[in-house]
C-alpha cells in the first residue's frame, strides 16, 4: 500500500460516513459540519494530481447556506495550507483547517449578531431630556410686594412731602433702590413709557 492508499484509508477511519469516494483514489470529498449547529457544513472536495503529495491537490469547496458568501476566503486560506505542506500527506491538514475556520466563523457571527442586537436596543431607547431646574434662588415679585413697592415709592416721590428737585431715573437706579426686585425671577416692565424712554420722576 503507497502512501496516498494509506492516508485515504486513514480518513475513512476518521469521518466515517462524512468521507465520500467520488474516483479512487484520486477524488473525494469530506464533509465537515459546525459543532454548533449540524446543519451547516462545508464539504472539501480534493483532487489529487499525479504527483501528489509533491504538488498542491486541486480544493473545491461548497456549502450550506449560511457560509457561501466566504468560501473565497476560506479557499485561499485552504490554498496557501496547501502549498507550505507540499512534499507529506496534507488531505487530513487541510480538513482540519477547514473544521477550525468553521468554528471561527460561528464565534464570529454570534459576536456581530450580540453587537447588532445591542445597537439596535440603544437606539430604541427615548432619548434623554434635559430638564429644567424647578426652583432658581431669588426673590418672588408678587401682588403684594408690588403693591407696597408701589405705596413706598409714590410716599417717597410726593412733591408734598419732599423738597427735592426733578430727577431723571432710569430703570436700572429703579430696581437697585428695592433689592427685592433686583433679585427676581419675573421681568416686569416698570415704569416705562410707551415709546420706551425712562419717565422723569418728581422726587
Amino acid at each position: 500500500m503507497d502512501e496516498v492508499e494509506m492516508e485515504i484509508e486513514a480518513l475513512k477511519a476518521i469521518y466515517m460516513d462524512d468521507y465520500q469516494e467520488i474516483a479512487h483514489p484520486q477524488i473525494f470529498s469530506i464533509k465537515l459540519r459546525s459543532e454548533s449547529d449540524p446543519n451547516a457544513w462545508i464539504i472539501m472536495e480534493v483532487q489529487l494530481t499525479p504527483k501528489y503529495p509533491e504538488e498542491v491537490p486541486i480544493l473545491l469547496f461548497t456549502s450550506s447556506k449560511g457560509y457561501t458568501e466566504s468560501l473565497n476566503e476560506l479557499s485561499s486560506i485552504s490554498q496557501k495550507l496547501a502549498e507550505e505542506s507540499v512534499g507529506m500527506a496534507m488531505a487530513f491538514t487541510l480538513a482540519s483547517r477547514v473544521k477550525d475556520w468553521i468554528e471561527e466563523y460561528e464565534v464570529n457571527q454570534k459576536e456581530l449578531k450580540k453587537r447588532e442586537e445591542e445597537e439596535l436596543a440603544e437606539s430604541q431607547k427615548p432619548k434623554k431630556r434635559i430638564e429644567r431646574p424647578e426652583h432658581v434662588d431669588g426673590t418672588p415679585v408678587t401682588v403684594e410686594s408690588f403693591n407696597a413697592w408701589k405705596a413706598r415709592f409714590l410716599l417717597e416721590t410726593d412733591p408734598a412731602t419732599s423738597d427735592s428737585k426733578t430727577v431723571r431715573l432710569n430703570g436700572r437706579q429703579l430696581f437697585e433702590g428695592d433689592i427685592s426686585l433686583a433679585l427676581s425671577d419675573v421681568n416686569v416692565d416698570l415704569f416705562v413709557s410707551e415709546d420706551g424712554d425712562d419717565l422723569d420722576i418728581d422726587l
